[in-house]
């Protein structure tokens, strides 16, 4: 009994570890499970934006910047074009008076957006 459960442990176990690094790597958030979660409400349904940190700010959103900006001015936050490199987007608050510089990775099915 303990030689089958030994030989059925790796198989269990590696696409649970698997899953954990894929999501730590690729969006930063040591549980696969919320990301798994936040992908398919992207995918498969009419939600556009899934927050899934908090510290820093992780948002998956649909693929498209203006998803994103329009849930940004929702927020309070206005794009500062003039500062914006790259993927790096500025954002400014009128009543905060802070700056906040988001980070955008997108693809075909999701784009993802970070910030502290």
């Amino acid at each position: 009994m303990l030689k089958k459960l030994t030989r059925k442990f790796p198989i269990i176990i590696a696409p649970v570890v698997i899953l954990i690094l894929v999501s730590i790597i690729k969006f930063q958030i040591w549980n696969p499970i919320i990301v798994i979660e936040g992908l398919i409400k992207i995918k498969f349904s009419d939600v556009e934006i899934v927050e899934l940190n908090e510290d820093p700010k992780i948002v998956l959103a649909k693929p498209s910047t203006d998803v994103f900006i329009k849930y940004m001015k929702d927020s309070g936050y206005d794009v500062i074009e003039e500062e914006r490199l790259g993927s790096m987007y500025v954002f400014y608050n009128h009543l905060t008076g802070t700056k906040s510089e988001v980070f955008c990775n997108m693809n075909g099915y999701y784009s993802l957006w970070t910030w502290n």
